[in-house]
């Protein structure tokens, strides 16, 4: 068999462009199952009566102490959102390695978006940078 570089050279763009669009895409399910996972831990402080076990944890890590608060032994509505709170914050900082990966929070900001008169300004920008090069190079030519 032949060896074929241009296949070959195919073959490896192709397994990095969609080694990098599968991490942006585990990265957006990573983030969606994060949210799903504290909804679920959201809904079960008082949905499956884990409460005791939410304020044992945030009591053992020394959270409460920590910024002063304390938990009353049965649930009410402040003690059920400071645990949400700390929910929150929990699965913000699970999610903060990710972002930079994330297609959906780069398309939030604006990163791949180009207005036409953008595209148009950076096209010319490089071709006036293309006219640049190859006149210094005919330049360096005339030069020898």
């Amino acid at each position: 068999m032949d060896y074929q570089p241009f296949l070959t050279a195919f073959a490896v763009f192709a397994g990095v462009y969609m080694f990098f669009f599968l991490i942006r895409v585990f990265a957006d399910m990573y983030l969606v199952g994060i949210a799903l996972a504290c909804a679920f831990a959201a809904f079960s402080i008082e949905g499956f009566n884990f409460y005791p076990e939410y304020r044992e944890v945030l009591t053992e890590l020394g959270m409460l102490n920590y910024l002063g608060l304390s938990l009353p032994p049965q649930p009410d509505t402040g003690a059920v959102l400071v645990i949400c709170f700390f929910i929150v914050v929990a699965g913000v900082a699970l999610c903060l390695p990710v972002l930079p990966f994330s297609a959906t929070y780069r398309y939030m900001l604006g990163v791949e978006r180009l207005t036409s008169e953008e595209e148009t300004k950076i096209r010319r920008w490089v071709q006036e940078e293309i006219e640049r090069r190859e006149e210094e190079k005919q330049d360096q030519e005339e030069a020898i």
